[in-house]
């Protein structure tokens, strides 16, 4: 399998995850974070990141999921250029919608 193919599939598994994902009302946000190894600089005060997390309700509860870098950019689109963008790897990749969501 050629990298284009490769890259062009990662792209729609991202793309159909942000879409998933924009399903669920919240918010994103970027957090500093404290990794927990000693002697890391992050002991010190020198956190990790930004990295990107969605914060959302689910039960009446705050939960929060981690979102990789691409999928956090990803998130920023609106919901129609989404499924432009789905539909371009798709036509790419020579399937159709209805093979992406089975």
């Amino acid at each position: 399998m050629s990298n284009v193919v490769l890259r062009k599939q990662n792209e729609k598994a991202d793309i159909l995850a942000a879409l998933k994902l924009k399903e669920l009302r919240g918010s994103i946000v970027k957090e500093m974070i404290k990794c927990g190894k000693r002697g890391c600089k992050c002991q010190t005060g020198v956190l990790h990141g930004p990295y990107a997390y969605l914060h959302f309700y689910s039960a009446g509860k705050v939960k929060r999921k981690y979102l990789s870098k691409a999928l956090g950019e990803l998130m920023s689109y609106p919901r129609e250029e989404l499924e432009t963008m789905l539909q371009e790897a798709e036509q790419v990749l020579g399937h159709g919608k209805e093979d992406a969501l089975k």
